[in-house]
């Protein structure tokens, strides 16, 4: 933070490292401005960074995480948003603008004939289950075990129960029985007359738009109740893929040899000479100074025990 040629050091990245805290300051960084396209930068975590983002003061810092955020899903919503649930497979909610919230995984989308509101072209947009559905963040009862469909361009009203036919300005037309205001069964839709897969028995939501999109439940301690911490989807299954990917962007010799470290550390018990074997394999890839501190430390015996010496 700070001018681009005299920096101060601020963020935990930098300063719970004295090495890159030093690396950093060096001529063979480059320093440029921070702008809100640092979030697309790639960067290596298991290496020094060569180019950092500084910024002018807090001011400028607040008003790059201010445009960022305006550029999110859950501030931006319509298609924007649906194709990022869809994307990334996960658990999220919509918030509707009829201020109903609906927690699934977002599978598949229809564009319509015509636009239903600004911003969104979706016509119909379909949740794997269970489905949660909610209020400013509040579960509105258990969660529903099918899938449920949610339209736009219609109003929000609740439907009644009984045969319904509903005909919507997108070029969507649904028609089956309610069973009460949302669970719907011999369910059947068209779209400018063309029949469309939709499940039989489901959730049917109806709102003008979709205002946000955002990660995860919408009442977390409700889908937590019933699924548990990491959620039917595994809520780590995001963080899972990072950790795959990042291992699949390393040289397999090198990943090994990490995993390797990582089976030392936790065994608790040291065998020297496998440690100096492993060593001398980490010393023909001297870039990996992270490998090469782990073996340092484990060679110190910080975080794990000796290993026994044999009886005479």
């Amino acid at each position: 933070m700070g001018s681009l040629d005299a920096p101060l050091i601020y963020g935990a990245g930098l300063l719970s490292s004295l090495g890159e805290s030093v690396h950093c300051l060096g001529p063979s960084v480059q320093r440029v401005s921070l702008d809100a396209a640092c979030a697309d930068a790639d960067y290596d975590i298991t290496q020094m960074q060569n180019r950092l983002f500084v910024a002018r003061d807090f001011d400028h810092l607040f008003e790059v995480l201010e445009e960022f955020a305006a550029s999110l899903s859950f501030r931006v919503g319509g298609d924007r948003g649906l194709a990022e649930a869809e994307r990334a497979g996960t658990v999220n909610h919509l918030l509707l603008s009829s201020g109903v919230e609906v927690t699934g995984r977002l599978v598949r989308r229809v564009e319509g004939m015509v636009p239903a509101a600004p911003g969104l072209r979706t016509a119909l947009a379909w949740l794997d289950g269970p489905i949660l559905v909610s209020r400013t963040g509040r579960a509105d009862g258990q969660p529903f075990p099918g899938a449920a469909l949610v339209v736009f361009g219609a109003s929000g009203a609740p439907l009644s129960p009984g045969a319904f036919r509903l005909d919507l300005p997108t070029g969507l037309s649904l028609q089956g029985f309610a069973i009460d205001a949302r669970e719907v069964v011999n369910l059947r839709a068209t779209l400018g007359g063309r029949p469309l897969d939709v499940p039989s028995w489901c959730l049917l939501l109806r709102a003008p738009s979709v205002p946000s999109v955002a990660g995860g439940p919408a009442d977390p301690e409700c889908w937590d109740r019933w699924f548990g911490a990491l959620g039917v989807f595994g809520a780590g299954e995001g963080e899972a893929r990072a950790r795959a990917h990042k291992a699949s962007s390393l040289p397999q010799a090198v990943a090994e040899l990490y995993s390797k470290a990582r089976e030392l550390r936790e065994s608790g018990r040291i065998d020297r000479a496998r440690l100096a074997a492993l060593r001398r394999e980490a010393a023909s890839h001297p870039g990996e100074w992270l490998l090469e501190s782990e073996f340092a430390e484990l060679e110190s015996g910080a975080g794990a025990r000796p290993a026994a010496a044999s009886p005479p």
